[in-house]
């Protein structure tokens, strides 16, 4: 005869697999922040080729970066840069519609559809 398993080990069970659900659900909320031009990197831009308005935070991973936008209502999209030892994450509040090609840094819009159907394409400098 089969032993039914415990409720305790039934609720570990069921723990378990919400712990992992969690953490793939994580996982795939990192790669739904859509850089806005795809394989295409650099500075955040609002309309007319602005840098609108952003706060910023120093010394941070872009993961952190992004973290912290994910819980700020007014943040649209966030800009992370990454030169030499140096790592800045600005937290932009203007809605992000074109990104200019910069090295070193990344634009990545809040994946809201609001804010995504406004995002416009590459900003290409003057020739």
């Amino acid at each position: 005869s089969s032993r039914r398993p415990s409720a305790w080990k039934m609720f570990k069970i069921f723990l378990m697999s919400v712990m992992a659900n969690t953490m793939h659900a994580q996982r795939l909320l990192q790669t739904m922040w859509p850089l806005p031009s795809p394989g295409k990197s650099g500075s955040c831009r609002t309309q007319g080729g602005n840098q609108g308005r952003f706060s910023e935070h120093w010394g941070i991973s872009e993961l952190r970066c992004q973290k912290i936008c994910e819980r700020e209502i007014d943040c649209v999209a966030f800009q992370y840069s990454n030169v030499r030892k140096y790592q800045k994450c600005e937290l932009h509040s203007a809605v992000v519609v074109h990104v200019y090609p910069t090295l070193g840094d990344i634009c990545r819009i809040k994946p809201l559809p609001h804010l995504l159907d406004q995002y416009v394409g590459l900003l290409l400098p003057p020739s």
